[in-house]
């Protein structure tokens, strides 16, 4: 039998991830106070950085490179008066199935399984779980079991962990399978032996599982790590004070954008030890002052390309959304990362991570950035975002005849004929109770 030895040239494309490249991702998934945080930590481990009192445009330093000025000062020639008060800087509050939702667009799902997983998402209770049978979704939709079971695997993956499980235990096993840490031993204590776990029958556990009782014990304790009511997180009315990354104010019969750069520090190279560097002394550590000089370098130039990056994006935002700015959430459009990335000509992925944990400040209140990327609802003659969605529905409601209050099926029929809308009365159902509105037969008063 021979053996024959081929040598063969193959012509790949790979991304390196340099390290100016990972600093400038890592600076980019940063909001206004993890930023903060940041700079401060460098300017403590880099001797390179030092404060400015007012920061240094670029200029040319030795072997032809340049160093970046990190922060430039705010835009506004009055930095302070468009500021909102603090009590106007409290940050919406996102439903469970807002952000589950969001997570949904950001997928690669085709148009019928995102309509399957909006379906899904909408009908999860407060602690995220899935209550309505499988069978009854599919039947809804004219779809088949397991396209629905399908979808429900995909939203199970979604954040927080154990979302979208139908019972606690296949909501610990979510968590469980996406712990790497998680003993092995626990996957089969929820598979197996489930019903004596819940009676802590410890001894019962190790005999079915032939296991020491102490293996179980220390399973257990992992167990108690775990969330057992994965939207508990949702549920919380408690106001939350959030600093704006960004600024969108009205000025004249436009908008600006201004990052919110107020209170961080100025940036700059460090001449004495560009000089230091420069001389190459007897006894000084070049190679050391060499690679703090070169993370310095890579640090302001990532803060650079993170504020043009996150203003660059922003302005898109509220170029297609222009019009919320001006009328609220009535007006708020359809949009997707796709639209901002190709307007930009940014990666879909770039956006993305720009916009995670953003806030900004709009004449309208303070909002995720995320919040203006809306589902799509509706199969009519237009489209519109859920949001808007709720709000027609919360105006209808606002103007019936308290004597013979609107029902779900008619509130479904009056969208379908005024906006061309084809919503489900379930969905109007999901929609009315989500704004905290009681069903038709409550609102009914009295002749």
């Amino acid at each position: 039998m021979g053996v024959d030895l081929k040598q063969e040239v193959r012509l790949s494309q790979q991304l390196i991830l340099t390290p100016q490249l990972q600093q400038a991702i890592k600076l980019l998934q940063l909001n206004r106070m993890e930023l903060e945080e940041a700079i401060q930590e460098e300017l403590a481990s880099n001797p390179f950085l030092e404060e400015a009192e007012t920061p240094v445009e670029e200029e040319p330093t030795w072997e032809g490179s340049a160093y970046g000025t990190g922060l430039r000062a705010s835009r506004r020639k009055d930095p302070y008066e468009e500021l909102p008060a603090l009590e106007e800087t409290v940050g919406v509050e996102m439903t469970l199935q807002e952000y589950l939702l969001w997570q949904l667009r950001m997928s690669d799902l085709g148009p019928e399984q995102m309509r399957i997983g909006s379906y899904i998402i909408g009908n999860l209770d407060e602690d995220g779980y899935l209550k309505v049978p499988l069978e009854e979704i599919a039947q809804d939709l004219g779809v088949k079991v397991v396209e629905v079971e399908e979808v429900l695997k995909v939203i199970q993956d979604f954040d927080p962990p154990g979302v979208g499980a139908r019972d606690l235990r296949e909501c610990l096993l979510i968590q469980v399978r996406q712990r790497e840490d998680a003993p092995e031993l626990l996957e089969r204590l929820l598979t197996q032996g489930f019903e004596d776990l819940m009676k802590r029958d410890l001894k019962r556990l190790s005999e079915r599982l032939g296991v020491e009782v102490e293996e179980v014990e220390r399973a257990l304790c992992f167990l108690k790590l775990l969330e057992t009511k994965p939207g508990r997180a949702f549920s919380s009315k408690a106001s939350e004070y959030v600093v704006p990354d960004v600024f969108v104010y009205k000025k004249g019969e436009d908008y600006e954008v201004s990052l919110n750069e107020e209170g961080l520090p100025k940036l700059r190279i460090s001449a004495y030890y560009r000089e230091l560097l420069r001389e190459k002394k007897e006894g000084v550590p070049q190679s050391y002052l060499r690679q703090k000089f070169k993370e310095a370098q890579w640090f302001l130039k990532g803060l650079e390309q993170r504020q043009k990056t996150l203003e660059r994006i922003t302005r898109s935002i509220f170029k297609f959304q222009r019009e919320f700015l001006e009328r609220g959430l009535e007006a708020l459009r359809p949009l997707v990362l796709k639209d901002v990335a190709e307007d930009t000509g940014l990666h879909e992925s770039t956006v993305s991570r720009a916009i995670a944990g953003k806030y900004v400040w709009t004449p309208q209140g303070i909002f995720p950035l995320k919040f203006f990327f809306s589902s799509k609802v509706g199969e009519g003659l237009v489209e519109m975002s859920s949001k808007k969605v709720k709000k027609l529905i919360e105006d209808l409601i606002a103007q019936e005849d308290p004597k013979a209050p609107l029902s779900d099926q008619e509130i479904a029929k009056i969208l379908k004929e005024r906006y061309g809308l084809t919503i489900a009365r379930r969905t109007v159902a999901k929609y009315r109770e989500s704004l905290g509105i009681p069903p038709s037969k409550e609102r009914k008063r009295p002749p």
